[in-house]
């Protein structure tokens, strides 16, 4: 048989390793599509709910306003004819001889016309109370559709930021097939000659990555496909000198599983993202996958890593890596900037942290009427009643709290206490949400846009000015 004839051969098992993909990437996607929209439905069909026990609670105010009304005039009323009618009566009495004696007695009408005053007042109190519950209710009611609302933005922009990755991956898989199309023809072209034709690799098809398709970096037309890349042939020279995410993720020295478990997260992650850690893969280093702790060593420019504990860990396989992973992209980049500082410190994102602690701190005083001591206690026990989902804000508000605010995940309790307190907060928070962003943990996420929105946000500009 030619080379021609199995290098074809070789063509129909990439072609439909390619249609099997995307047939798995269009049922993950349509599973997660149908989910967002179950999720949307839910949140909406509680709004309405809320709203409706709103007008209801309007108007039940407005009754009890009339009803307010109707008896201080009622009040009114009964103040005048009070005021008209004698508190003394004078009453002729008779004794046992028969002599007849007047004497001064309490009007029984002005006693009758006083009850039914303190009565009204009664009434008056009660409406009034009643009226300050239902504000308060009204109040929570309010509160909580906007928190609905903000989930609900969070979900939404997840879903068409989800749709414009799937649609990015259906134009790289038809881009495959077209190119894998053009090689089987012009293979298809020596099959019957029993002399070498051009191999996969002069047409730019090598071994090597893993994971979904994906757009890499820098080298023009590279495209990575599950178990192997297609590349332009132009850019042949700058490909074999290129090391991405997928590579740094292979020369890890841990399980197989574990490596894969990354490369899948790493796969399906926040494209944006995926640009700049293929940037900078080629600077990554993990001196252990053994270690006995998770730490990236600034000295080093390394990271330390326990696999066997990050492949258990409750947030998400490969929290820890790309936790740490976060702590080496900040520092490689602030400190080719020339910024003397992680770059998540030097583009303000401290000042998003605080406020959005002083925000949630305020607001629970605001609605439970307590003060901040009560309020980091109520606070507290929030985030200890979401272990996993508050994996950001726990130790974020922890440190930023002195430690006042306690939670299931945080740093030693001296850890925030050293120097530069604004630029270890800024590179745990920017780690941090790296690494919930990474593994795709939307329920981490969305728990953190509930009490950091701001520095959510602020984090996705200094993540764009990584691309600048």
């Amino acid at each position: 048989m030619s080379i021609a004839k199995a290098n074809i051969s070789d063509i129909s098992t990439f072609k439909t390793t390619i249609s099997r993909q995307n047939d798995y990437i269009l049922s993950i996607s349509q599973h997660f599509l149908n989910d967002v929209e179950d999720k949307l439905s839910l949140i909406a069909e509680e709004i309405r709910n809320i709203k409706s026990l709103s007008e209801n609670i309007h108007n039940n105010i407005a009754k009890l306003k009339n009803k307010l009304e109707t008896l201080k005039e009622e009040q009114q009323n009964i103040s005048n004819l009070i005021a008209s009618t004698p508190k003394t009566i004078k009453v002729t009495r008779t004794d046992s001889k028969g002599n007849s004696y007047v004497v001064e007695e309490t009007n029984p009408r002005y006693l009758e016309l006083l009850s039914k005053l303190n009565n009204v007042k009664s009434q008056i109190n009660d409406v009034k109370q009643s009226i300050d519950s239902y504000n308060d209710l009204l109040k929570k009611c309010q509160e909580q559709i906007a928190r609905l609302e903000s989930v609900a933005h969070v979900i939404y922009e997840s879903k068409s930021r989800y749709n414009d990755y799937l649609n990015r991956l259906q134009e790289i898989n038809e881009e495959a097939l077209s190119r894998l199309k053009n090689i089987e023809y012009i293979l298809n072209q020596y099959k019957d000659i029993k002399i070498e034709p051009p191999n996969l690799s002069s047409y730019g098809i090598s071994s090597s990555g893993k994971g979904f398709f994906d757009f890499l970096n820098g080298i023009g037309s590279l495209i990575s496909v599950s178990s192997f890349r297609i590349k332009s042939k132009v850019h042949k020279k700058e490909y074999d000198n290129f090391y991405d995410m997928y590579d740094f993720i292979d020369s890890l020295n841990a399980s197989s599983e574990y490596k894969e478990s990354l490369a899948g997260s790493f796969s399906l992650a926040n494209e944006t993202l995926k640009v700049i850690f293929n940037r900078y893969a080629k600077k990554f280093d993990c001196k252990s996958c053994q270690s006995s702790s998770n730490y990236y060593s600034p000295d080093e420019n390394a990271i330390y890593i326990n696999a066997v504990e990050d492949m258990n860990h409750p947030c998400g396989i490969g929290t820890s890596f790309y936790h740490e992973c976060g702590h080496m992209l900040d520092d490689i980049a602030g400190n080719e900037s020339k910024i003397g500082c992680a770059y998540s410190a030097f583009y303000g994102l401290f000042k998003e942290i605080l406020t959005d602690y002083r925000m949630t701190i305020d607001q629970i005083c605001r609605q439970n009427n307590c003060n901040v001591a009560s309020a980091k206690e109520i606070l507290s026990n929030i985030i200890i009643s979401n272990p996993y989902d508050s994996y950001i804000v726990s130790d974020i508000f922890n440190g930023l709290s002195n430690n006042d605010v306690d939670g299931y995940y945080e740093h030693d309790e001296d850890y925030y206490k050293k120097n530069h307190f604004n630029v270890l907060l800024s590179s745990e928070a920017f780690a941090s949400i790296t690494s919930q962003i990474m593994i795709s943990n939307q329920k981490s996420l969305n728990f953190t846009y509930q009490y950091m929105p701001n520095t959510i946000n602020k984090y996705y500009q200094i993540v764009d000015e990584f691309l600048k």
